[in-house]
């Protein structure tokens, strides 16, 4: 099954409706930037309506490009743009020059496994908070992104690996690490990337993975409590990861130390 929506339509929804792609659907909305394709309620308040959610839906043509999604995030859904995705069952989706505004949720929900073939100059605004992630799929938010102006200015990295040789980009709001972030491939954080660690989280460097985190004195790369207070999280742990590729440089490291193990400290290695 297909669904093809022309530039400039308009598409309102009622009361808790949802647009959702299922497997084997192919979604194509491709607007222009004269003629963006809008997605709203037929009330102009924040949950009014579910949102558009692709469920495990891998159709490398699904498409969603200058358009907007306003007004969603209502009847239980975990943002106005929801993704959902397993490793095992992924979903596929380019999607660039997207406003995702005013939901009463996240702007976007990216699950573990998601495949985003493109994911550039987003903009999430107004929203209750920028959007939530996996953090195995992190490095695929582009260039372009614009995450400012939510209640919550935060992209929130659920539990995911870093499996692969990855990058986060620096975005215009910080990264917070909900859970713990687990590094077994390389990963490079961009000059003034800020990191927010919750409660108790951390950051393992494992066997084969490499943590390269190489700031400016300009921009520098900050990685914190969320609140600070020391011991809030327990650091950044080098267990057994002898590559000399580890680098932090212009970095700062804080709020640290809580011991988990028996042994504290903001960089442990082990």
């Amino acid at each position: 099954n297909s669904l093809t929506i022309e530039p400039g339509a308009i598409i309102s929804f009622e009361s808790d409706g949802v647009l959702t792609i299922t497997k084997e659907g192919l979604f194509n909305a491709v607007g222009t930037a004269n003629d963006p394709i809008l997605f709203t309620g037929n009330v102009a308040r924040r949950g009014y309506w579910a949102g558009i959610i692709f469920l495990f839906d891998n159709d490398q043509t699904n498409q969603l490009e200058h358009a907007i999604v306003e007004y969603a995030g209502g009847d239980g859904q975990e943002a106005a743009l929801t993704v959902k995705s397993f490793d095992q069952s992924p979903s596929r989706l380019s999607a660039s020059n997207l406003i995702l505004r005013e939901s009463l949720t996240d702007g976007f929900s990216i699950g573990e496994g998601a495949n985003l073939t493109q994911f550039d100059n987003i903009t999430s605004t107004l929203n209750n908070r920028t959007g939530v992630i996996d953090g195995g799929a992190v490095h695929q938010i582009g260039l372009g992104a614009s995450f400012l102006g939510n209640d919550i200015d935060q992209i929130a990295v659920t539990f995911g690996d870093i499996t692969s040789n990855v990058t986060w980009l620096t975005h215009d709001v910080p990264y917070l690490i909900e859970e713990s972030l687990r590094i077994y491939a390389p990963l490079s954080l961009s000059p003034g990337s800020t990191l927010l660690m919750s409660s108790g989280s951390n950051i393992e460097v494992g066997t084969d993975g490499i943590l390269s985190a190489i700031g400016t004195a300009q921009n520098p790369i900050l990685i914190t409590g969320k609140e600070s207070i020391a011991g809030y999280w327990e650091g950044i742990s080098f267990f057994k990861s002898f590559s000399t590729a580890n680098r932090l440089e212009h970095v700062a490291v804080e709020y640290g130390g809580a011991a988990a193990t028996g042994s504290s400290g903001n960089i442990k290695m082990r």
